[in-house]
């Protein structure tokens, strides 16, 4: 079919004209030069899933005009606000009163039947929370909810779509657990890490302050206790790490703590006092509670070393599988239990002090005159029963004390009684002791939840999409309240590694405990991608997951 050219020519230069239009659209300037923003689109890349996300037409300008109106007791969720406003357009809120023209107005209201609930429209936000830790939680949501705003950083201007966000968290405890005896992590970068979870809203901070290969928080009245318990001659796990960092850096010694004693290479690292209660401060500023653990009576070495006396057998040494653990028969050895116990409970406030109590080695104990004679004297028929009455000793003397213990799900097979909380890890074991017993129970089954496992696509999925019943049915429904990820650190030598293995499981791990009742893998991998992002801007070093494109 022929064509008129004059009709071709016009619908040439229309089809150009409608290019360039295009073009001058995408580029955000229209025929007057003037800047031609795109609609905010509804969507959002909160990690954990919030309940409910109902998106408005309205549009909220945030500038230096607006004002914010909050108590002080919501400074440091504040604080952290303004510094992404700083960073993000220039910005920072002034306080301000609810008569001012547009505001972000915070209060707290115990009747909420959500644990927070954010209202953007035209001329204000609303931010509303059962307590000051929800409002915390809701700062924390709406950081986030920054990344997918228009940002104008010249002009100091950050548009917001409307929205209604309702949440609620489904589990109360969200524990991250951290073992800085194998590996040592600095004051500095505990908090670092600290940051990172206060924005994931997790709420537990699990310190593994001491184990075989080191001993890091100082006890008074036993210096030797850092002295030497803080250090070891290179081990077999520091001698792999040397291997695999010769194709992988990350696997390099943190050289800081590496020295030389009695002239051999020794690792040595430890806490202060003034250490430790700075990461508390810290942590509490962020509604984070600090979980101390020293482990006992098993897991000793590093005392041992220091204090030959504290074991069956007047000497370090290694059984079967595990160390020589410290010896509760004898009175001085429960004496140093209870000094360590008064100074972990004069650094943590925390309701609960972790003390162990997983693979011991009870053959020193058996093999004992003084062990023998204790048992006697205690009407004790079995060896087992020398842990079990330990655990008790401690856990009356925190009761006396105000506090109340925790132990592995180890202390299952010795008994335990119905106030201690149990740390579940080994899912291959159900551990019906407890259960019966009406125990309470923190879940990091080792399969899904150690995150010191290989980091890999699958390890991320299968951590996300867990379910309780995947282990014994529903044994365990009404019994838990909360899960933890685990991190030991045999292999994971410096900072680059913790974060390659830890990130980004921790934020599907982070929404598994938030929001379990409403999950979703595929929402989840689309809003995690600006997180990476963020990731990426602070110089952290995570695993790129193969499912994010």
């Amino acid at each position: 079919m022929k064509v008129n050219k004059k009709i071709l020519l016009l619908l040439l230069m229309l089809s150009a004209a409608q290019t360039f239009s295009c073009k001058k659209a995408d580029s955000g300037t229209n025929d007057g030069g003037s800047t031609t923003l795109p609609v905010l689109s509804a969507i959002h890349s909160i990690i954990p899933l919030p309940q409910s996300v109902i998106f408005n037409d309205d549009e909220f300008l945030l500038d230096n005009s607006v004002k914010i109106v909050a108590g002080s007791q919501h400074a440091a969720g504040i604080e952290l606000l303004n510094k992404d406003l700083t960073s993000l357009a220039g910005i920072t809120l002034s306080n301000g009163s609810t008569s001012d023209a547009k505001t972000i107005v915070i209060s707290e209201n115990s009747n909420l039947n959500v644990t927070y609930e954010i209202s953007i429209r035209k001329d204000k936000i609303n931010v509303v929370a059962k307590d000051a830790a929800a409002v915390f939680y809701a700062l924390q949501s709406f950081r986030q909810y920054l990344w997918d705003a228009r940002i104008e950083k010249s002009a100091k201007k950050i548009t917001i779509k409307g929205v209604t966000v309702q949440d609620k968290a489904f589990y109360e405890w969200r524990v991250f657990a951290l073992d800085v005896a194998r590996n040592f992590y600095t004051k500095d970068y505990i908090k670092k890490l600290i940051d990172w979870m206060a924005l994931y809203k997790l709420n537990k901070l699990h310190l593994h302050l001491t184990d075989d290969q080191g001993w890091r928080i100082p006890i008074p009245g036993y210096p030797e206790l850092i002295e030497q318990g803080s250090w070891r001659e290179f081990n077999k796990y520091d001698l792999e790490n040397i291997e695999r960092s010769k194709s992988n850096p990350i696997y390099n010694i943190d050289n800081r703590f590496l020295t030389t004693i009695n002239g051999v290479k020794a690792y040595k690292a430890s806490y202060t006092k003034a250490d430790l209660k700075e990461i508390v401060a810290y942590a509490a500023q962020n509604y984070i509670e600090v979980i101390p653990e020293v482990d006992m009576p098993g897991h000793m070495f590093s005392a041992i070393k220091a204090y030959p006396w504290l074991s069956a057998t007047g000497a370090a040494g290694w059984g079967a599988e595990f160390s020589y653990p410290i010896c509760p028969c004898k009175p001085n050895v429960k004496q140093f239990a209870f000094a360590v116990l008064d100074e972990l409970m004069d650094i943590f406030p925390s309701t609960y002090i972790h003390i162990g109590n997983d693979e011991v080695d009870k053959t020193t104990w058996g093999a004992s005159a003084i062990c023998q004679q204790y048992m006697t004297e205690n009407n004790l028929t079995d060896v087992k029963q020398i842990q079990k009455l330990f655990i008790s000793d401690l856990q009356s003397y925190l009761k006396g004390k105000g506090r109340k213990a925790i132990v592995w799900d180890d202390a299952n097979e010795v008994g335990i009684n119905a106030e201690a909380i149990v740390t579940y890890w080994r899912d291959w074991i159900t551990p019906s002791n407890a259960l019966a017993n009406g125990n309470r129970f923190i879940m990091t089954p080792w399969t899904w939840f150690y995150l010191s496992s290989s980091s890999t696509d699958e390890s991320i999925t299968t951590l996300y999409n867990f379910t309780p019943n995947q282990l014994f049915g529903n044994a365990f429904n009404n019994n838990i309240d909360g899960y933890q990820a685990s991190v030991f650190t045999e292999n994971i030598p410096s900072e680059a590694a913790l974060e390659y293995f830890i990130y980004p499981r921790l934020q599907a791990f982070a929404e598994f405990t938030w929001s379990n009742d409403r999950r979703d893998l595929d929402s989840f991998t689309r809003r995690l991608k600006p997180h990476l992002t963020a990731m990426d801007n602070k110089g952290i070093r995570y695993r790129m997951p193969g499912f994010v494109k």
